[in-house]
């Protein structure tokens, strides 16, 4: 999956310090003690949203030897548990977890769920990822969060406004802890056949009065049921 797989990609460039090492050497410069990356085997994940982009995050992660915690208050201990997820509070992940990767989608409950209150749980080496919906984390406080070093860095494909203005503040965090890409990170010929196949599979099993696999609401099931039968 085409987010799952950008979200990673975006992991593994904070942890590395990628940005940073590109522009020190491009400036002239040769590899300096302070610029190395962190190594991210032993360290810990926290998917906060653990549904279908969220677990692919978490198959990902498994083979990379990291511990994965997760929040979500729709999603069981057992659906989750053979890809190694340990489900948490959202505190304890926040506190726990060495980079935080937001997979949800946008409604009362998320709207404006990461401020400046879960950014101080968190620890100040650790990073924060969101590939799903921009007003999840309140944009302000991020600004704030990095300009002060509350945490190490920050990812972002998403935002409050997009495209995103020429004023936002975010431009002009340290380029060099917070990665900016325009909503395109994980949109891609391969991934959009992919989604596009799966949805007409999903139609096609619905229409012929079975449940798809790609079902991440089983509760919904017997009330959809019961409107087929009415």
């Amino acid at each position: 999956m085409g987010v799952a797989e950008a979200t990673i990609g975006l992991m593994v460039a904070l942890f590395k310090r990628l940005k940073l090492n590109e522009a020190s050497l491009r400036a002239g410069s040769w590899k300096e003690p302070q610029n190395r990356g962190t190594l991210m085997l032993g360290k810990t994940a926290g998917i906060i949203g653990v549904g279908r982009v969220g677990q692919n995050v978490a198959k990902r992660l498994g083979a990379w030897g990291m511990k994965i915690l997760g929040y979500d208050p729709y999603v069981a201990q057992q659906t989750v548990a053979a890809l190694g997820v340990k489900m948490v509070s959202l505190e304890e992940l926040l506190k726990e977890s060495d980079v935080v990767t937001l997979h949800v989608v946008l409604n009362r409950e998320t709207r404006g769920m990461i401020g400046m209150g879960e950014l101080k749980r968190m620890k100040p080496t650790a990073f924060i990822v969101n590939t799903s919906r921009g007003p999840a984390i309140r944009e302000a406080d991020l600004v704030q969060a990095l300009n002060e070093k509350i945490i190490a860095g920050a990812a972002l494909d998403v935002f409050d406004e997009e495209p995103m203005p020429p004023d936002n503040p975010l431009r002009q965090v340290d380029a060099h802890r917070l990665i900016l890409t325009p909503h395109v990170i994980g949109t891609n010929p391969g991934s959009m056949e992919a989604g596009q196949k799966m949805a007409a599979a999903s139609i096609l099993t619905i229409l012929a009065g079975k449940v798809p696999d790609t079902i991440v609401n089983p509760k919904a099931v017997e009330r959809w049921k019961e409107r087929f039968r009415s």
